[in-house]
Order: structure tokens, then sequence, then C-alpha cells
């Protein structure tokens, strides 16, 4: 969604209108995606580690970034879909690769201040696996950035980690987020990796009795 290669911008955002208009057709009132990067990845790389690729202008990047942002988001409202953006996770492989981070929305500072200036149905989805990995490698606390995220925060995305990459463990009663998330939300996804069936109800059943413990 930060593209400057015509055709995988044209990908991307006809990706994203087909899933406004899916929403819509469904009544479902949301649509989420992730935001941007500075780079043009090979789809087989996403969720990995990154090969070398050539860097955007950090700049260049949100400000295209935005730009689609604004237009996807007037199409949205008129079809009364709130558009949700997740955060990225940037592990220290990647940010070593790159000497720099090569993602959009990896820190709260620049989130935030793109939440700040966005229309009123663009929101954020918080991976808070994403956020924990990302905050050990920009040295940031996890703590701080959820709070200062939380005003902008519509959606979670939950599982836990080592805080070295986003392996979608299961969440347990000391995952970090329990105390801090906003429990008076309408939708939280489990984002949970290799686990059998039942394994994944008792995961369900535990969230819900988390979030049930009373609200921020």
């Amino acid at each position: 969604m930060a593209s400057d290669n015509p055709e995988i911008t044209k990908l991307s955002i006809d990706q994203v209108r087909n899933g406004i208009y899916i929403a819509s057709m469904l009544d479902r009132k949301v649509y989420s995606f992730h935001a941007g990067f500075r780079i043009n990845p090979a789809p087989q790389d996403l969720g990995k580690g990154l090969a070398r690729y050539k860097l955007m202008d950090r700049s260049k990047s949100l400000q295209i970034f935005r730009e689609r942002i604004l237009i996807l988001s007037k199409e949205a409202n008129k079809l009364g879909v709130q558009l949700l953006i997740e955060n990225n996770v940037l592990t220290d492989k990647n940010f070593l690769m790159y000497g720099e981070d090569p993602l959009l929305f990896t820190g709260p500072d620049e989130i935030i201040e793109f939440m700040r200036f966005s229309p009123i149905n663009v929101g954020l989805l918080l991976d808070v696996a994403h956020l924990k990995v990302s905050a050990k490698t920009l040295n940031f606390s996890k703590y701080k950035a959820h709070e200062d995220l939380l005003p902008y925060i519509k959606a979670y995305h939950l599982s836990d980690n080592d805080g070295k990459s986003d392996s979608n463990q299961k969440v347990t009663s000391n995952s970090w987020f329990w105390d801090v998330i906003n429990k008076s939300l309408d939708s939280y996804t489990l984002e949970i990796y290799g686990l059998s069936n039942e394994e994944l109800k008792s995961q369900y059943f535990e969230a819900a009795e988390y979030l049930s413990r009373g609200s921020i």
C-alpha cells in the first residue's frame, strides 16, 4: 500500500477495494490490512527474513501510503465500512539487514502522527505480538507505546512470542498485554499457529475470560 511499483500498487489497491466491498455486502463494518513498506518484497518473503531490496525514502513512502488511505477511506465511508491499519513487525534480523527500519507502522510515534491526521473512519488494528517484537528491536517500551496508542486502537490481534520473532504462540495468564488492553472493543482475534482444535477452543475461552475481567 506504500509501493512505488505501478503493478504492485494496482494489485494492492484492488485487493483493499474488493475487501471493502465484500465487507459491506456481508454487513461487516470493518476491513483491516497491514500498513505499507518502504520496499517491494516478493510475496514469499513476507513473514520471514527479508531479502535485500531497494529502500524508498521514509517520508515519501508515508506520503504515498497516506494518499491512498485518504482515497480508500472515502470509498469505504460511502459503504459504511471502517478501515483498520495493522502495525508491522520489525525483527532484529530485518533491522540488521537494512541498518534501519524498512517498514512503516512499527513504532508508536509514526503511527500516532499518521492517525492524528487520518479520517474518522480510519483506525488502528494493534497486533500485540508485533508490538512486542518491534519494541525489543527498536528499544522502546511496549507498555508506554500501548498507552500512547490507546486512543486509536479499534481492534486487537492476540498471540505471544519471545520478543525476538512473531512466532504466534498461544496466550497465557502471563501474556504482557492483559492488564493494559482495552477490554471494551468489539474485535479481538487470536492469531495462534500449530494448535489442535481442542487447544484452540481452550485458548478462545481463556482469552474470553481474561477479557471479561473488567475494562480499563
